[in-house]
């Protein structure tokens, strides 16, 4: 077999790199393109560990605004239903790939999937408030823009998927919601996006607080969840006490 490798200029095929394409039985013809791309082999780095599945990934942008992400593999890529469309098989060794609409739905949960999530985004609030209270601001933040959000971008896409049957995708981290919130909706999470100042850092905790809740009574409205109103009032009062200073956490805490 010949595969065609576009190379740019100051990237070149390593060791690494070679081994791959022979590995997969390959003779390589290369190309020379002005320009400069940017380029990563994650199954070359140490920093983010490889999947170590056998494949060998190479993820390009090009200068012109394309980006192609290049997999050589020595197994069939098994038929899941994400949408594939194959281009050329010359063996005829891959299956009919047909594309499953719902490969990308919002995923419908039950009783108890709803209570977890209720249950991890009330409890990491907590760690928020730790850190906005002891200056610990990059720890809070991230707490915050991490876990606790991605909680509510469950939760939004649950609601999203309660509309419509949970016959809808919301992209990756919600990507879509502008498309399907209500317009006020919409505004209201944008509105829990801040910068790191302490009033305003505060605010948009207390704004995703409030917009959870009022997503996961919804949810649970529609698909007849147990809410767990008690949780909600209880982790409220915690971020209210902290942020007033009438409960201060200790300056140290072992679990953290």
């Amino acid at each position: 077999h010949m595969v065609t490798v576009i190379v740019f200029e100051d990237h070149f095929l390593d060791a690494a790199d070679a081994i791959a394409c022979q590995s997969a039985g390959q003779q390589i013809k290369t190309k020379h393109r002005r320009g400069r791309n940017v380029l990563q082999k994650p199954e070359s780095m140490r920093l983010i560990p490889p999947d170590g599945d056998g494949n060998y990934v190479y993820l390009m942008l090009f200068p012109d605004g394309n980006r192609i992400d290049l997999t050589f593999t020595e197994n069939v890529p098994e038929d899941d239903g994400e949408p594939v469309r194959v281009l050329l098989d010359k063996d005829g060794i891959l299956p009919d790939y047909r594309a499953d609409p719902a490969y990308r739905y919002v995923k419908k949960p039950d009783q108890k999937l709803f209570s977890n999530c209720c249950n991890e985004f009330y409890w990491c609030l907590q760690n928020v408030a730790k850190g906005f209270a002891r200056r610990e601001v990059p720890y809070a933040m991230d707490m915050r823009d991490r876990y606790v959000r991605d909680m509510l971008i469950k939760m939004l896409s649950w609601r999203i998927g309660a509309e419509r049957d949970f016959r809808v995708s919301v992209g990756k981290h919600g990507k879509r919601f502008r498309l399907f919130l209500p317009e006020e909706e919409y505004r209201r999470y944008l509105a829990t996006y801040s910068g790191a100042e302490p009033e305003e850092a505060w605010g948009a905790l207390f704004r995703m607080t409030e917009l959870f809740g009022k997503e996961a009574r919804f949810v649970a409205g529609k698909m007849g969840f147990r809410y767990l109103e008690e949780e909600e009032k209880a982790a409220r009062s915690y971020l209210e006490r902290v942020r007033s200073g009438s409960l201060r956490p200790g300056e140290k805490d072992e679990t953290v």
